[in-house]
């Protein structure tokens, strides 16, 4: 249902801002607003959305008819706005919660928590590893294309692993591979998060062998 509030809302605020300020400012607001729903696809969370409506925001704001707001109303949200920003910005800082600046390729320079970081990067060395003894890596993980790119390399199904409640990627068109590959699971099911592709990973543990273990993760072969 939530789904289908979006582009109703979208089409009455966008007939209201024509109505009120023409034909070119609908058009440009058409386009932004069709841009950034397309962030919804393929996977709809809190995250997508969140980044959704920090875009769409003044289409929203463009709706309302302007008021006069007291000096107090005006303190009051340039304070609020302060705070937000300072505590974003603090938990941003390298060191800040653990966190540092990424060396990851491709990343660097990106704050990271550091153990995140390290774990990429050890996951990373046992790929190359493995792909050197003549295997096929592949994470069943909606955070795969975090390790995977580094690596310079990105499987389109398997890095964003398409999937979520709009998804399009079946077990079979996944697991569609030619000659040995290794599957790297996330060992806490409990710590998945609902991007996970969990009709996969369970394929995987039940119907393949367990061979090894890395980081985060247990390693299976086809």
């Amino acid at each position: 249902p939530f789904l289908l509030f979006l582009p109703i809302a979208f089409i009455v605020i966008v007939f209201r801002i024509g109505k009120r300020t023409g034909k070119e400012t609908a058009i440009t607001c058409i386009a932004l607003a069709v841009s950034e729903l397309a962030l919804l696809y393929p996977l709809f969370d809190m995250i997508h959305l969140v980044c959704v409506l920090f875009f769409l925001t003044p289409l929203f704001a463009a709706a309302i008819k302007p008021k006069e707001y007291s000096r107090q109303s005006m303190t009051a949200c340039l304070v609020i706005s302060g705070i937000v920003f300072l505590v974003s910005a603090y938990y941003m800082l390298p060191n800040s919660g653990n966190r540092s600046f990424s060396d990851l390729a491709h990343f660097k320079g990106t704050p990271i928590r550091t153990t995140l970081n390290d774990s990429i990067k050890e996951a990373d060395k046992y790929i190359i590893e493995k792909e050197n003894e003549g295997y096929h890596v592949r994470i069943a993980h909606d955070s795969a294309a975090a390790y995977m790119i580094p690596l310079d390399q990105y499987e389109k199904n398997w890095s964003m692993l398409l999937v979520g409640n709009i998804g399009n990627a079946s077990v079979e068109d996944l697991l569609e591979s030619d000659g040995p590959c290794l599957y790297l699971v996330f060992k806490e099911r409990a710590e998945l998060g609902e991007q996970n592709h969990f009709e996969l990973i369970d394929y995987i543990s039940e119907n393949y062998r367990k061979v090894d273990e890395i980081e985060s993760f247990f390693v299976y072969e086809n």
